[in-house]
Order: structure tokens, then C-alpha cells, then sequence
């Protein structure tokens, strides 16, 4: 079996000690083997993970980067919840930390990795940062998962340009953070592009393509979430109170004019209402 030790989540900023002005070569092995625990996957991972429950999978590919004497695995598997990648920093004397990423999400992942890679070439050397103080972010991007949220920021830190990639469980507000040296970002994004090639499938590239958006109106907040199926597209729409989930609905991409026209229409409605009731106030008289 391929993982690199139990799920830790530490928010250390400790992970980005190291010399990253390093010349030591970027290099790739192949089949990369560690006796390790198993681990859940994809979007329903958030709940088996958190709850220590397992599920049989099988493991798919198991590859590490090298970048400036720093290890990155990636691991591809496959549970009843379709496949997925764990990408874990392995730093000595310290916690391992693992991102855990559904095969769609990798895609998105893989295509924000792109984003980032041209635009860090397109930098200047970066600016004398000493410890006492922080670099600032260059370039940030969040990806939303259902159970889970990514942060990715670009920054310049005392020892160097650093890529902080951040995931935080919804329901825990648990969160793993790994660290990679700027100049490693192309290399990881071709390693991740390789493993989408040979994994991915059509369902999985279509569904890095949904978008998801959120509001908070109270104590609770509302998500939308554009998703598909083999029956096609649709809207799901979910209200979410202390993390549970209380209520959701699914509107066929083919209903969602209808739906726009039909809210429209009780938008403007209200709006007439409420105008109605503010003029028949009495008015104040001094």
C-alpha cells in the first residue's frame, strides 16, 4: 500500500523554513512505495475521513516529486466513490500533511497550477524579506469543493517565493497545508497532467467544469453549485445551517430560464409590495 503516515492537519507556518533559494535540481521517480495507512476519497472523503470510518479501494499510481530536496507524493486510487489523488509534503522531524482531491477537482487543481505557473514567470526577482516581516501575496484562488474549500496564495517569503496550498474541512474547519517552492509549480502541474491523461475520465473533465457559489444570509448560508450526471446538467441548490446540511433542491439545466423568470417576476413583486407599504405610512409632521 502507498500512504506516507495518518492524516495530520497543522497550520504551522513552520512548513515554510527551508532555503528555497536552493539550486538542487527538480527531479521525477516513479513508483514510490512506503508501507502507509489507507486513506478515503473524493468528495464523500470529508465525512468517512472525519468519522475514521474506511472504505475498500484499490490503489491506482503512486508517483513522488522531488522539488530542492523536498518530497511531494501523489497517489491515485479508487474507492466505490470514483477516483482520486492525495498529494502529501513529506518534511523530516515534522507532521505530514495530505491534500485529498477528487478526480474532477484535480483537473481544476491542475488548471489553477497552470494559472499560477505563468503568471510566477512573469515576476521580477523577489524582494530582501527579513524575518520580521511578512512577505505579501501575490496571487490567490479558492476552489470550492462540496465538504471542502482550497486556498491557493502565491507569496514571497523571507526564504523565498512559496505556493501555499491550503484545505479546510467545512464541517471541522480542520485544515493541511503544503508548502512548494515557486519554481516546482510547472513541474507538479505536468505530474498532475500526466495522471489526469491516464485516470481521468469524460465525466471527470466535465465535472471540473461546474462552478460553485455561496452566500451567507444569517446564521446560515446558501450554496449553489452547478453539477451534472448522466442525465445532464442541473443547479443544486442547498441551505446549510452549522455545517448540516438542512435542505437542498435540483433544477435541470433545461428548467433554469423558467426558474430565473418565475424569481424575477416574485423579485419585482416584492419590490412592489414594499414600495406599496412605505408610501402608506403616515408621514412624520414636525
Amino acid at each position: 500500500m502507498s500512504d506516507h503516515g495518518e492524516e495530520t492537519y497543522n497550520d504551522a507556518n513552520g512548513g515554510e523554513e527551508w532555503n528555497n533559494n536552493s539550486e538542487t535540481p527538480i527531479a521525477i521517480e516513479n513508483g514510490v512505495k512506503e508501507e502507509e495507512d489507507e486513506y478515503n476519497s473524493a468528495e464523500k472523503i470529508s465525512n468517512t475521513q472525519e468519522n475514521g470510518n474506511r472504505t475498500n479501494e484499490r490503489e491506482l499510481a503512486s508517483e513522488v516529486v522531488i522539488i530542492q530536496n523536498k518530497r511531494y507524493y501523489l497517489d491515485v486510487k479508487e474507492n466505490m466513490y470514483g477516483k482520486f489523488v492525495k498529494l502529501a509534503q513529506v518534511i523530516p522531524n515534522r507532521p505530514k500533511q495530505r491534500i485529498v482531491l477528487a478526480m474532477d477537482k484535480v483537473v481544476e487543481f491542475r488548471n489553477v497550477l497552470s494559472e499560477f505557473g505563468e503568471f510566477y514567470v512573469t515576476l521580477g526577482p523577489p524582494p530582501e524579506i527579513d524575518n520580521q516581516t511578512r512577505g505579501g501575496i501575490l496571487k490567490n484562488k479558492m476552489i470550492n469543493a462540496r465538504n471542502r474549500k482550497y486556498w491557493l496564495d502565491l507569496k514571497d517569503t523571507p526564504r523565498g517565493r512559496i505556493l501555499k496550498v491550503s484545505q479546510i474541512l467545512t464541517k471541522t474547519n480542520q485544515r493541511s497545508i503544503i508548502i512548494i517552492p515557486a519554481q516546482g509549480i510547472i513541474e507538479l502541474r505536468n505530474k498532475l497532467t500526466h495522471l489526469i491523461e491516464e485516470y481521468a475520465t469524460e465525466e471527470d473533465l466535465r465535472s471540473s467544469e461546474n462552478k460553485n457559489e455561496n452566500m451567507r444570509i444569517g446564521n446560515k448560508r446558501i450554496y449553489f453549485e452547478t453539477r451534472s450526471n448522466p442525465r445532464g446538467r442541473y443547479l443544486r441548490i442547498s441551505e446549510l445551517r452549522n455545517n448540516i446540511t438542512t435542505s437542498s433542491m435540483i433544477i435541470p439545466e433545461n428548467s433554469l430560464d423558467r426558474f430565473k423568470d418565475v424569481l424575477s417576476s416574485l423579485i419585482e413583486d416584492m419590490k412592489i409590495t414594499s414600495e406599496a407599504r412605505k408610501a402608506a405610512l403616515p408621514t412624520a409632521t414636525n
